[in-house]
């Protein structure tokens, strides 16, 4: 795809997505608790990913999503405790079986 039509895609994807509002944040943030807030006090609808998620993941293969198969396969010490600034726990892993830890 070439540079020029690169860009007209983007900019006709964020001209479509113009009213979608993202938070991010680890587990038990308290995302969809602000997410709710927003969203009364602001007239908007909530569209919670903990409603779709699993149903993306089990659609999702390696290649597709190589971060997402990456962490699906860790224990949620690996995924929220055992976590290096150098190594982050989303790196892909090497080898057979190899897991990242700090």
């Amino acid at each position: 795809m070439l540079a020029k039509e690169q860009t007209a895609e983007v900019a006709a994807l964020r001209a479509r997505l113009r009213h979608v509002y993202w938070l991010g944040g680890g587990s038990g943030a308290g995302k969809s608790t602000i997410a709710r807030r927003i969203a009364a006090r602001r007239g908007l609808q909530v569209y919670g990913t903990d409603d779709v998620m699993p149903d993306h993941a089990s659609r999702s293969t390696p290649e597709d999503a190589p971060y997402l198969s990456r962490f699906k396969t860790m224990d949620m010490d690996e995924r929220w405790v055992n976590r290096s600034l150098r190594r982050p726990c989303w790196r892909p892993s090497t080898g057979s079986g190899a897991r990242a830890s700090a």
